[in-house]
């Protein structure tokens, strides 16, 4: 009996805002389900392959890409055309990849993962949502040499241009499943009696107010003036980085996200990077926390990350303690970065203020980064912007311990029951779930490594930006 108390005690919830446990890679990120249609056709883009007719596109709806990445597997598959002797440059996590141009589409994606897809004869109602005609950026050139990378396909921000993106982890965070990702015209209710597969938007507990940045001018097409992709801004969690980052900014008072380390504090912009599976910090947000990458090690396997004193930074500093190491992939490549837990990484809610003690802001304890710069350049303005961060999906849903390629422990569960991008309001909703007290989850975990293992690897995705 004192061992079941024992264990009893240990394993309550509590509706706290601290979230504990949070580990460096998501388990899943949002997917959604979408076609091509040239403007004027009764008919989607169809190929076959495998022997297989079908027109639909298995995406990933990445908050972290402007544009609609259609690969050149797919494009080859549906007779995708793109524009003779145009080629588009566009940045991400691991640097800069150049593109073709797609022909002007109508890109159509499911409201909901549960459709009857691929059938030709009600194409118009199951995939109810509707844009363009856009380009799209088709590629990369040349094709990558990472073979997961070959047929990633990816919906950005403009397939959620005026829309409202529900996600569901909670199939996700009992490992029953994957989460669901749904797309929704604003003010569209919720539905109880369909909330596992049709649920409408639903109301979340807390909201984190969002900027939105413009990336245009950091893209470049040749030859000069050719038609380029369809871009749409993107989501950062504090003040707008690109308007931050000119002669006279203006007045943005988006709360920023508050990072601390070892008595160390800073805050900035992070990007919401729905496709992006693990978090970043840059290297100079690391050193205003005294972190940096001992010499010569960034980019490496190897890569090590050292504490070290400001007012001497040419003495040799002191590894910082339980580092991590992770190769992350996406436009421009892959790359292995070095991460480590920070104290504490906080939103600052609407709910809450901007007092990082506020009991109604959300504070990830011992929350995960990597270190890596994202860095953009305008040849314009001849300015290089490297933003301060970014937000990835391990924050918000399931997680699991990597490190150079060894795939460890489940950390917590999701701490949220719905996760909701609201493009028209600029809002992140949270609607917090009861969450674990630290070392209750771990009596559970011993026998679900190998299913995370699968889970981790069912689609053969890398984590990516």
């Amino acid at each position: 009996m004192a061992v079941i108390a024992c264990v009893l005690v240990f394993a309550q919830t509590a509706h706290a805002v601290d979230i504990f446990g949070t580990q460096n890679a998501a388990l899943d990120q949002p997917v959604v389900e979408g076609l091509l249609q040239r403007p004027g056709d009764s008919q989607p883009l169809t190929g076959h392959d495998l022997g297989i007719s079908s027109f639909n596109i298995t995406a990933y709806l990445d908050t972290g890409a402007s544009g609609i990445l259609i690969s050149g597997d797919t494009a080859t598959v549906l007779g995708l055309n793109t524009l003779a002797g145009v080629s588009f440059s566009d940045t991400g996590v691991a640097g800069t990849s150049n593109f073709g141009v797609s022909e002007s589409v109508s890109v159509r994606v499911a409201h909901t993962p549960f459709s009857d897809l691929d059938n030709p004869a009600n194409f118009t109602t199951v995939y109810d949502q509707s844009f363009g005609p856009l380009r799209t950026q088709v590629g990369p050139i040349p094709q990558p040499q990472n073979p997961d990378l070959l047929s990633l396909d990816v919906f950005g921000t403009p397939v959620m241009a005026g829309k409202v993106v529900v996600m569901d982890p909670k199939p996700l965070n009992d490992l029953s499943g994957g989460m669901n990702t749904y797309l929704y015209n604003p003010a569209t209710s919720f539905n109880p009696a369909k909330a596992n597969s049709d649920p409408g938007i639903p109301t979340t507990s807390h909201h984190v107010a969002l900027s939105q940045a413009d990336f245009d001018r950091f893209t470049q097409v040749t030859p000069a003036g050719s038609p380029v992709p369809n871009f749409s801004h993107n989501p950062f969690i504090g003040p707008n980085p690109v308007l931050q980052s000119g002669p006279s900014p203006p007045v943005d008072n988006t709360p920023p996200v508050s990072i601390d380390f070892n008595g160390h504090h800073s805050s900035g912009s992070f990007l919401l990077d729905t496709g992006a599976a693990t978090s970043f910090i840059s290297t100079a947000q690391a050193a205003k926390l005294d972190v940096r990458y001992a010499t010569d090690s960034h980019g490496i396997s190897t890569g090590k990350l050292e504490i070290f004193n400001p007012a001497n930074p040419a003495a040799p500093g002191t590894p910082v303690a339980n580092q991590f190491s992770l190769q992350v992939g996406g436009i421009g490549g892959t790359l292995t970065a070095a991460g480590f837990y920070l104290d504490d990484l906080i939103l600052h809610t609407k709910e809450g203020s901007l007092n990082d003690a506020d009991p109604n802001n959300i504070r990830y304890m011992g929350a995960p980064v990597l270190v890596n710069d994202v860095s953009v350049f305008d040849p314009a303005a001849n300015q290089l912007l490297t933003i301060d961060g970014v937000f990835g999906m391990n924050f918000l849903v399931a997680s699991l311990f990597v490190d150079n390629g060894n795939i460890g422990n489940l950390g917590a569960s999701g701490p949220f029951n719905w996760v909701t991008y609201d493009e028209p309001n600029a809002t992140l909703g949270l609607d917090l779930a009861p969450v674990p007290e630290p070392g209750s989850l771990m009596l559970l975990v011993t026998g679900c490594a190998i299913l995370a293992g699968y889970l981790w690897h069912r689609r053969g995705r890398q984590v990516r930006g």
